[in-house]
């Protein structure tokens, strides 16, 4: 019979890592950095937000279904995912040794990746709308944490208060969040998909996950 071992080592433990990565703990030594970045008659690509050295649970993801494309490059490689306006198909990247998620659903994307990251990543948009908005979150831990709380990028506002982007009409929507530890080492298995609920801004259309 096969059993599952938890983050603590133990074989048929439960222990889980918290979203700050720490073994059975309760979620309170890392800082959650949230913001949107909103911009309007952009060209080419530009920058909306690095996330640094060390991040764990990052979330970059289109406030609303665009034409426009997300693309993220690996500052110390220079790789790029949705570089030289060549758009990749959706699937997992391996960038700043850790696992990144790139996920597209008709005009809605996202990247996520689990981290800890051992260099920054840069998170871009080439734009193709009149107007784009892309949120984006991580955690930091607080040793660690170097943020400002309302950070600029090229010039363009990034704030943490997301209520004053509300004017397009809230809906909520699963997105996929990974997968867990198949049930079995070989032969047969289950193996689970985890989907996280989260509020998506649309205007006048709507997602199905």
């Amino acid at each position: 019979q096969c059993k599952r071992v938890g983050c603590d080592d133990v074989i048929g433990s439960d222990a889980e890592e918290d979203k700050c990565g720490v073994c059975l703990g309760n979620g309170t030594t890392c800082h959650l950095v949230r913001g949107m970045y909103k911009h309007q008659h952009g060209t080419g690509y530009e920058e909306i937000v690095v996330v640094p050295r060390g991040a764990r649970r990052i979330r970059v993801m289109e406030a609303r279904p665009m034409r426009s494309y997300l693309a993220m490059k690996d500052s110390t490689t220079k790789r790029y995912v949705n570089g030289g306006k060549r758009i990749e198909l959706p699937g997992t990247f391996n960038m700043a040794d850790t696992k990144v998620q790139y996920t597209r659903k008709d005009l809605w994307e996202m990247f996520t990746a689990e981290g800890p990251i051992n260099n920054s990543l840069q998170f871009l948009i080439l734009h193709q709308d009149p107007a784009v908005a892309v949120m984006y979150e991580y955690t930091m831990d607080l040793e660690n944490a170097t943020y400002e709380e309302s950070p600029t990028v090229n010039n363009y506002k990034i704030t943490n208060d997301l209520e004053s982007f509300r004017e397009d009409v809230p809906t909520h929507g699963w997105i996929p969040d990974g997968w867990g530890d198949c049930d079995a080492v070989c032969g047969g298995g289950v193996r689970r998909g985890r989907s996280r609920c989260m509020e998506l801004l649309i205007q006048n259309r709507s997602l199905t996950f």
